[in-house]
């Protein structure tokens, strides 16, 4: 159970907290800046969606100072979920997990996968170089309309046709690390690096594109860089 300290509600549903504290910061008065504590009981929570408290998108919180906290124990959050093992299917000597689209149009992402207990490595693929720098400064990556990266033609060989799921795109430049979901290849669009190698367009997320292109540190550049796919088929 949740507490919220300062209404004396208790919740079962984290979700159902979040809103008693959105609706406790709309009255709230500013100048007084007042305090707004959740009490979590001992215990893990599964979350179905992350839990986010953003001032940007919902200013009435810049009226509280919130805390989070659990006073006997340890309170844990999880987005763990459970697959039934009937609900794989047999494909020659390898059994496959088919999920469907959810209300968003999107695929879960995995961070860590678990049989009985064990850990199991993400998929990813054979690095590869990427030969281009970035061009006009950093405000263009290779493709005029940041639709997405140019990469060897062998690296294209083993993604599937059609939509990717949420194959991620990994990018390690010197400090920095990025992860960028991949949508499809564009096996029209080609050019050619100085030794005459074929790559291949790569379409990513437009959103996390324009994001990476705008954060990453001008000082840096991305040829001669090795990269790879994560959840990869």
């Amino acid at each position: 159970m949740i507490c919220f300290k300062q209404t004396g509600e208790r919740f079962s549903d984290i979700f159902a907290a979040r809103e008693a504290v959105l609706s406790f910061a709309k009255n709230a008065e500013p100048k007084k800046k007042e305090r707004a504590e959740l009490i979590f009981d001992s215990g893990e929570y599964v979350l179905s969606e992350p839990l986010i408290f953003d001032a940007k998108k919902e200013p009435a919180l810049s009226n509280i100072s919130l805390t989070l906290m659990c006073e006997d124990g340890k309170a844990g959050f999880t987005s763990e979920q459970v697959l039934n093992p009937l609900a794989f299917q047999k494909k020659e000597n390898t059994y496959i997990y088919r999920f469907e689209w959810d209300g968003n149009g999107e695929f879960p992402r995995f961070r860590d996968f678990y049989v009985n207990g064990r850990s199991v490595p993400i998929c990813r693929s054979q690095s590869f170089i990427h030969a281009f720098p970035f061009e006009k400064g950093k405000e263009r990556l290779c493709d005029e309309n940041l639709e997405g990266i140019y990469i060897p033609e062998e690296a294209v060989l083993g993604l599937p046709e059609g939509d990717f799921g949420a194959m991620e795109f990994m990018i390690y430049i010197e400090w920095e690390f990025h992860v960028l979901h991949a949508v499809s290849v564009d096996k029209t669009r080609v050019r050619y690096d100085e030794n005459g190698n074929r790559h291949i367009l790569l379409k990513l997320n437009e959103e996390e594109h324009r994001d990476y292109v705008k954060g990453v540190n001008p000082c840096l550049q991305p040829n001669n860089r090795a990269f790879f796919f994560q959840n990869h088929p």
